[in-house]
């Protein structure tokens, strides 16, 4: 069977209305889509230069019309309704700080969780992510505050 730009687009269309694939929207967003398209592309490319195909069918798909990034911000109600639950769990060790670690550094769980004491640079005051889901590393300024917070969760450690 031959991979034809008409079947490229058959699947494109059915990826956009397939409605158990989207984490939030229930459907795929269009970058996701077009993500799928440029790896297809790629190993297209490879055929072409393999001798299996003679031009690349990607290449006259077009790609789906990508909405721009929104960046949503936590009320200060919302703040407060989900951080008092965590704040009346004081007695768990760190939880109340790693949780105001996540927010103020707009960080993800596995983000935190991931993150090791070599990875916190206090001498130039950075935060370094290194597993993140975008797979790039993330390079964050420290705040007194943050510095404070993480010198009380490991007590005696030499800052400076």
């Amino acid at each position: 069977t031959d991979i034809t730009p008409g079947k490229i687009e058959h699947y494109k269309i059915k990826r956009m209305n397939d409605p158990k694939q989207g984490p939030t929207t229930g459907r795929l967003q269009g970058s996701s889509i077009n993500k799928e398209l440029v790896a297809l592309s790629a190993c297209c490319n490879y055929a072409i230069s393999m001798g299996y195909l003679k031009f690349n069918p990607v290449q006259r798909v077009k790609r789906l019309k990508e909405t721009p990034y929104k960046a949503n911000f936590m009320s200060e109600d919302d703040f407060k309704e989900k951080f008092l639950p965590v704040e009346n769990a004081k007695g768990i060790y760190g939880l109340t700080d790693l949780y105001l670690l996540t927010f103020y550094l707009g960080l993800r769980f596995g983000e935190v969780s991931s993150l090791k004491w070599q990875d916190i640079d206090f001498k130039n005051r950075i935060i370094s992510i290194w597993d993140t889901k975008t797979n790039t590393p993330r390079h964050l300024p420290m705040s007194d505050w943050i510095e404070r917070m993480l010198q009380n969760l490991k007590p005696g450690l030499n800052t400076r």
